[in-house]
């Protein structure tokens, strides 16, 4: 529990010991409570979805330019007026690429780089979009649910 503003969330203690603040109000790092991006990266082997918060012009935001500094393109991004909404459709994303063998991360790169476990291999799974990824995702879930019923 926050100190600060009273904000519950699941952790670890080797988040806490190395000072991984609270999601609600931190002032470093993915803040829950502010505008934020999911953003969709390629390289030409690799695909990334991501987040990180709008504090300024998409073209100016410091992570996607770090990772674009590092060959990555920008392929899709939405904008979210609630991070938390943000944070919510990355982790359907990368449940969706679990449930569906996707590998990504450690299973799937020898290297480990900036976001590795946020990433695919482009040749397993190509999205055009965001969207297209979270409208599987809805309809897969539909799919499934019409079988149980």
């Amino acid at each position: 529990k926050c100190d600060k503003c009273s904000h519950e969330w699941k952790t670890t203690v080797n988040s806490l010991t190395k000072g991984t603040g609270c999601p609600a109000c931190a002032e470093y790092g993915f803040n829950t409570q502010e505008k934020a991006i999911v953003y969709l990266l390629k390289q030409p082997d690799k695909m990334k979805i991501g987040i990180t918060n709008l504090y300024d012009n998409i073209s100016e935001n410091s992570r996607i330019k770090k990772h674009q500094s590092k060959g990555w393109e920008l392929v899709d991004y939405v904008i979210f007026d609630n991070g938390q909404d943000a944070l919510n459709i990355e982790q359907n994303v990368l449940a969706y690429l679990d449930a569906n063998n996707i590998g990504r991360g450690r299973a799937v790169f020898r290297e480990s780089f900036d976001g590795y476990t946020e990433c695919w291999r482009a040749s397993d799974y190509n999205p055009k979009t965001i969207a297209e990824i979270v409208i599987l995702k809805t309809h897969d879930i539909t799919r499934y649910q019409k079988n149980l019923g």
